[in-house]
């Protein structure tokens, strides 16, 4: 078996008994069939595709989802034993379980760039998307984990060429795709069944590609240049720009590593 191809059979055998696996030739996008689904009642329940033609990341932006050079995967769960704190920390989370398993299995040495991109030597490897449905007293019913790992791309468009890294060209020893999928799904499942925001916190500050770092950011539409001093326990990020400290909100999360 090709181990750069996605079989919905070894993913089954690797997944853990208490989540459903959905697998798809081709999908619009894994999330808007995550989203469906939790509409309809579904919980623990991993989404994957071979392909996707509207795939999405942050701030509306397409994500390139060429068939069988990505893992496209979306994780659905309700968040009944969250806290309110704990689901502003899914997206650090999600990014944790996702670095742990590419460094398991690949020995690549990925961090997170903050808030929601895995990166290699500051080259975007995989980018992740929370997004929630079903809000009722201010809480959501469901919450769907997107996750796009670049795994073999052969070529990359241009406009992100330079800055765009692909699974298969920076691992250091042979990885089968299914593994990782069932790493990444079973990972989430644990994490979010047994939530510990503190851990969370320590974690993604320790895997952090951005701490300490100078970027570049917006904030009140204006572009600023500082160092990314602190990560809050909300997974806010702090930055000392001229003798001024920002908060930066994940909605706000429009930064670039300089």
């Amino acid at each position: 078996m090709n181990s750069e191809l996605l079989s919905e059979n070894e993913i089954l055998k690797g997944l853990d008994g208490n989540v459903r696996l959905f697998f798809y030739d081709t999908v619009s996008s894994t999330n808007d069939e995550a989203r469906a689904l939790g509409e309809g009642g579904e919980d623990m329940s991993v989404i994957i595709a071979r392909e996707q033609t509207k795939g999405r990341g942050t701030h509306g932006r397409s994500f390139f989802s060429e068939k069988d050079e990505g893992l496209f995967l979306s994780f659905l769960f309700k968040p009944l034993e969250l806290t309110e704190s704990d689901i502003r920390l899914v997206t650090p989370a999600a990014a944790i379980v996702t670095a742990r398993a590419i460094r398991e299995l690949t020995g690549a040495k990925v961090k997170i760039k903050w808030i929601n991109d895995i990166v290699y030597r500051d080259k975007k490897l995989c980018g992740i998307l929370c997004e929630s449905g079903g809000i009722k007293s201010g809480r959501p019913e469901f919450i769907v984990v997107g996750i796009g790992i670049n795994i073999s791309v052969s070529r990359f468009p241009e406009e992100i060429r330079d800055t765009a890294a692909s699974l298969k060209n920076i691992s250091e020893k042979e990885f089968d795709v299914n593994t990782l999928c069932t790493k990444i799904a079973n990972g989430l499942y644990k994490c979010f069944t047994g939530f510990n925001g503190s851990e969370v916190i320590s974690e993604y500050k320790a895997l952090s590609a951005t701490l300490n770092r100078k970027i570049g950011f917006t904030y009140e539409k204006e572009r600023l240049e500082g160092c990314a001093a602190d990560i809050d326990d909300s997974g806010n990020l702090i930055v000392s720009s001229n003798g001024r400290i920002y908060r930066l909100f994940s909605s706000e999360a429009n930064i670039k590593l300089i």
